[in-house]
């Protein structure tokens, strides 16, 4: 299951680094965060779960919004 969750982790933190607008500076400061600041194991779970459900959501804003502008414009199309 921690591989499972590394791995989706990894998964967003490819994706989401260009098309969100957060540089590799971003994720490079986070994980020294972690990694210096944080000496439990609930501490580095809570920012890598905290960081993965920004990156899910607006994964999935991004998602919704073209599916609905390509409904739309397929709807626009129809009745030309």
């Amino acid at each position: 299951m921690k591989l499972i969750k590394t791995l989706i982790f990894l998964f967003l933190l490819t994706f989401t680094t260009h098309a969100f607008g957060k540089s590799n500076e971003y994720y490079q400061m986070v994980l020294t965060n972690v990694l210096t600041n944080c000496k439990s194991d609930e501490c580095r779970k809570a920012i890598f779960e905290q960081e993965v459900h920004i990156a899910f959501f607006a994964l999935m804003d991004v998602i919704l919004i073209s599916a609905a502008t390509n409904i739309f414009d397929n709807l626009y199309n129809s009745f030309k």
